[in-house]
């Protein structure tokens, strides 16, 4: 993690140099998930981007976020005939993310009327778990409760967009836009220590946003 946070600080600040202007993002998102898994039901997040213009047309961002995903609330049952032993599980909860990363910015359209941006990046999702599953097992010897985290690794996406924004002033616009993100490294998900599968963030964008010049 510390690694590629110094990365990240590098490669911004290399673009810090050649910078013709600056300027912030606020980025309101609500994200519909596309995973095979299934794992989500929906998301929304909080991006804030800081864009040094290298030209009128090129853009480099550092980017920061934070984004809640809430879990299917979701029920599983098995049976085992040759021991005699039930299994029925219910899972819920939703866990915190917090994105770091890079995007490069192109803006092919820019005038008095309006402005659009196409956005390619990637970023790195540090991850706080509060899902949980709540489960019941039935043998011959009786029943057993128990409820547990589901433990979730980090994971590292990227994601595409394109931005159409209207000023308000000089230095001040508002905008709204559409992306989409693709897992590019899924972190492992882990129940008492054994993995049950893979964490995905794969999800179709809407946004509305604030961008400030400076």
């Amino acid at each position: 993690m510390k690694k590629t946070l110094a990365v990240l600080v590098m490669l911004f600040l290399a673009s810090t140099v050649h910078a013709e202007s600056a300027e912030v993002r606020f980025l309101m998102s609500n994200l519909t998930p596309q995973g095979f898994d299934d794992n989500w039901e929906s998301a929304y997040g909080l991006d804030v981007q800081l864009v040094n213009w290298l030209s009128p047309a090129v853009g480099v961002a550092a980017c920061v976020g934070v984004s809640q995903w809430n879990a299917y609330d979701t029920g599983l049952a098995a049976y085992y005939p040759g021991s005699g032993t039930s299994v029925s599980a219910r899972i819920d909860g939703d866990a915190t993310v917090f994105p770091i990363g890079l995007s490069m910015l192109l803006r092919p359209i820019s005038n008095r009327a309006a402005e659009v941006t196409l956005e390619a990046g990637f970023r790195y999702a540090v991850v706080s778990s509060d899902v949980s599953a709540r489960y019941r097992i039935d043998d011959e010897s009786g029943t057993v409760y128990g409820e547990d985290r589901i433990d979730l690794e980090d994971g590292f996406y990227g994601l595409v967009g394109l931005d159409l924004a209207f000023p308000l002033s000089r230095y001040a616009k508002i905008g709204v836009g559409v992306g989409y993100q693709f897992d590019i490294s899924k972190g492992d998900a882990e129940f008492y220590g054994t993995n049950i599968g893979e964490n995905e963030f794969e999800a179709s964008i809407v946004r509305i946003g604030f961008q400030a010049g400076f």
